[in-house]
C-alpha cells in the first residue's frame, strides 16, 4: 500500500503531516526539496526534485556552496514567465530541457524522457516545485 503523506502548514516554521502526529522543521522539508551535493575537490551542485522525490532538474556546477544558496533563492524569486525553458532532443532521441535565467545563463538540465509529452510533464511540474519555493520564501 502506498503511503501518500498530506502536508498542512501549520506557520512559519513547521509542517504537520496530516496522517500522523510528526511535526517537521520546514527547513528539513525545504532541503528534502532541494538536494546539495559537493561534486569534486571545490564544487558543488543542487537537484530540485519532485514532490515523489525524483530529481526534476540538476544545476550545474558551483564553486561555492554560498552560490548554489544564492542561486536557489533567485531560483525561487523567479515568477513563471521568467523561467526560460530551452527544449532540446539529444542525438539518441531522447527529449531533455534546460533552464535559463532571464539572462540566458544556463541554471540546470533536465534528465532525459522518452516522450515530448514525458518531457513537457516535466517542464510542468518544475514550474510547480519553483512557485512552491516562491510560497515558502514568503511565509
Amino acid at each position: 500500500m502506498r503511503n501518500n503523506l498530506n502536508y498542512l502548514v501549520q506557520g512559519p516554521v513547521v509542517l504537520r503531516c496530516l496522517n500522523s502526529k510528526k511535526l517537521i522543521p520546514l527547513s528539513t522539508y525545504n532541503r528534502g526539496m532541494i538536494e546539495i551535493k559537493k561534486e569534486g575537490k571545490h564544487t558543488y551542485k543542487f537537484e530540485l526534485k519532485s514532490q515523489g522525490g525524483h530529481t526534476l532538474l540538476k544545476s550545474v556546477e558551483f564553486p561555492s556552496k554560498d552560490e548554489v544558496k544564492e542561486t536557489v533563492k533567485y531560483l525561487s524569486s523567479l515568477n513563471e514567465s521568467q523561467a526560460i525553458f530551452e527544449r532540446r532532443t539529444n542525438h539518441d532521441g531522447k527529449f531533455l530541457f534546460n533552464l535559463k535565467s532571464p539572462a540566458g545563463l544556463l541554471i540546470g538540465q533536465s534528465l532525459l524522457y522518452d516522450s515530448e509529452a514525458g518531457m513537457e510533464n516535466g517542464i510542468k511540474n518544475l514550474k510547480n516545485r519553483i512557485t512552491f519555493l516562491n510560497d515558502l520564501e514568503k511565509l
